[in-house]
Parts: C-alpha cells; structure tokens; sequence
C-alpha cells in the first residue's frame, strides 16, 4: 500500500473528486478529519511505511549510478526561458517536467545554477 492509498485513505470521495491530486487533498480536507488521522495507529502506521518506501528508494543507486558507479558527472539542464528577463514569466513547460521526471526516476545527478536540482 503506497502513497496513492494513504491518500485514499484520508477521504476517498474527496479523493477521487480532486483526480487524484495530493495536493489538492490537503487543501481541501477538513481540519476534523486530519485530527483524527493523526490519532489512528492504523493510518500512523501506514504512513510509517510510505515513508520507510521512499526513503529506501531515496538511498537506492539509480539507474545512472548503476551503470556508470564511478562517475561523478552532474548534468546541466538549461531552458531558455530562465534567462530572458524578469518581465517574461518562467513557464515550467510539459516538456522539461517530463525530462526532470524522468532523469528523476532514474535518479541522475542534475545540477541547476549553483544548486543541485536532486
């Protein structure tokens, strides 16, 4: 039972209702029903396990640190958008979030400005 479940767990309409969005989920539960989770051992629980899952994912090699272990390439990502001016708005476009996603999953060393992305 992963995330996906714990969020059900919370309110399943509401769930459904926000297509699955947990953070619309949190914005829109009623204070009354954290409270109560927070009180249930079952949910406590559960929640302890989704968060022991993505922590040993977190610690796992990925993909990139599979195949090249000795490697301590970072990879740049640039858009051109982040350096026109102040006056143009920064969009977040379908098809970088769909590169970070997947260099995410893989879990390859991204760096952005002077800050490492993950």
């Amino acid at each position: 039972m992963g995330p996906d479940a714990l969020f059900q767990r919370l309110d399943r309409e509401l769930w459904d209702a926000t297509h699955h969005n947990p953070v619309r989920v949190l914005g829109c539960i009623k204070q009354a029903r954290l409270d109560a989770v927070a009180e249930d051992e079952g949910f406590l629980s559960h929640m302890a396990r989704v968060v022991h899952q993505f922590e040993e994912y977190q610690r796992a090699p990925g993909w990139f640190e599979k195949h090249h272990p000795d490697d301590t390439m970072r990879i740049a990502y640039f858009s051109a958008e982040y350096g026109l001016t102040d006056s143009v708005p920064v969009y977040f476009g379908l098809g970088q979030a769909e590169k970070l996603a997947r260099a995410f999953s893989h879990l390859i060393k991204l760096c952005g400005g002077q800050k490492d992305l993950f």
